[in-house]
Parts: C-alpha cells; sequence; structure tokens
C-alpha cells in the first residue's frame, strides 16, 4: 500500500492541483451523477430569511457574484467574492469552497442568480445553491442587517506606503499562479494560490490582526482571496486594485525566481 501511494505521489508531483469538485466532475463524465438537463433556478430567500439561515448553519456561504469595488464597499459578513463576469466562475467555485457547501447567491441584479445556477451546472454545483438573496445589498441593509467592507488601495498608494517606516508592518500576500509569481513579485511578498484559500486549515504566518494587502494580476483573485481570508477571521485584509499589471506599468520594481 505504502509503495502504490509514493508511486501515485511521485506521479502527481509538477501537476496543477485538483479543483475541490473534481468527484463530482467525474461522476457526472461517468454518467453516475446526473448532469442537469433543465435550466437551473434558485429561489428568492429574503435578506431576514437568508440571514437567520446563516446563523442556523454556519456552513452555508454567500457568494457575492459583484464586481471587487462594490463588494469593497459592503457586503454580507463572511461572504467571497467571485464575480459573474468572470469566464473561471464556476471553476474558481469549485476550486474555493469544499463540494458539499451550500451556497447562497447575491448579484447586481436577481439576473445573475439564474446565471450564476447555470454556470455552476457545468461542474455539478447547481444543486448547492440553497437560493439567491433579492435586491442584492440594497434589501439587505434596508432589512438593518449588518455588513462587511474590504478596503481597497492602488498599486501607488501601495508604493508609497511600503516606501515609508510603516512599511514594514504591513504584508503582501501574492494569490496568483506558480509560473506568474516565477516571473514576477514584491519583493517580500508570501506567495499563495487563491485556490487554496477556502481550505478549512488555511495556514498563514501571519497573526489575524496584522495588515494583509493581497495582490493579484489585476484585482479580480486577489478581491476573491482577500474575501477568503476575512472568512478565515483576518481581519486587516486590503484587495490591490490592478494588481502586478498596474504595478508593472507604474514601473516599479520586480523579484524574480531563477
Amino acid at each position: 500500500m505504502k509503495k502504490r501511494d509514493d508511486f501515485i505521489r511521485h506521479m502527481s508531483e509538477g501537476l496543477p492541483d485538483r479543483p475541490a469538485n473534481i468527484a463530482r466532475i467525474v461522476a457526472i463524465n461517468q454518467g453516475t451523477l446526473p448532469l442537469t438537463l433543465e435550466a437551473p433556478e434558485a429561489r428568492p430567500v429574503p435578506p431576514a430569511e437568508a440571514s437567520r439561515w446563516m446563523e442556523e448553519d454556519p456552513a452555508i456561504r454567500t457568494i457575492d457574484m459583484r464586481e471587487p469595488a462594490g463588494f469593497g464597499e459592503a457586503h454580507v459578513p463572511g461572504a467571497g467574492n467571485l464575480p459573474i463576469s468572470s469566464a473561471e466562475f464556476e471553476q474558481r467555485a469549485g476550486w474555493v469552497f469544499d463540494p458539499d457547501t451550500p451556497f447562497l447567491l447575491l448579484g447586481e441584479n436577481d439576473r445573475d442568480a439564474r446565471r450564476a445556477s447555470h454556470k455552476l451546472a457545468f461542474v455539478g454545483l447547481d444543486s448547492n445553491v440553497r437560493g439567491f438573496i433579492p435586491g442584492g445589498m440594497p434589501a439587505w441593509r434596508d432589512a438593518g442587517l449588518p455588513s462587511a467592507s474590504l478596503d481597497q488601495i492602488s498599486v501607488e498608494g501601495l508604493h508609497e506606503h511600503l516606501r515609508g517606516d510603516a512599511g514594514n508592518g504591513w504584508n503582501i500576500v501574492d494569490v496568483r499562479e506558480d509560473e506568474e509569481w516565477t516571473e514576477g513579485h514584491i519583493e517580500g511578498a508570501h506567495h499563495m494560490n487563491f485556490k487554496k484559500m477556502g481550505k478549512a486549515d488555511l495556514d498563514l504566518p501571519f497573526p489575524r490582526g496584522e495588515t494583509l494587502a493581497v495582490i493579484c494580476g489585476g484585482g479580480i483573485r486577489s478581491s476573491t482571496g482577500a474575501s477568503l481570508l476575512q472568512g478565515h477571521g483576518y481581519s486587516g485584509v486590503i484587495n490591490v486594485v490592478g494588481g502586478m499589471s498596474a504595478w508593472r506599468a507604474a514601473d516599479y520594481e520586480v523579484a524574480t525566481e531563477n
């Protein structure tokens, strides 16, 4: 048994991590789990009811499908930011959430919920959707329910801060793929792919109260990663708008791996 496990481990070295919902994808391909053929529909769950559900079942996660700026201004506490505009929306949901996680959806409009349910069906996650919050964040706030925020910072602001005396008090968390990191990153940054940040046993070498400036290629994956860090109890999280693309465009220095 040990020899077999060692062989499998050896053959898997260097291969990309498998998505968290790979078992469902395989089951659909093998025909042991039915593929949703009709257009899936999520039912509306009023904000007060959605809040009560989340209190009764902490496993329920809200997928906030808005763009990072709107998410940063206000969102449901503990929500994960996965913009529906991303061509990888459903794949990213499979990466960052446990395959048995029940979802509530929240978007800019109610049409986003139908679109998301359809996309999630391709990776076998449509059955996880318990419903959507009609009216989005305006309805949530009008119901008097608590909200959270995610600070945003430009690359110019980040660069200026890192140059100052207080710069050492900030930690940079780069959530891109390995090859992107190797091609160039901010000196002293900590690398952790955002795909690993939904894991319950997430371990970062920072106290939960320290400031974490999260960066990716363009500011989308970093918002996802930052939202997951907030879900793990990290309070000093900041999303870097524009990411490494903006950092390079500003001609700021990058470190590379040899």
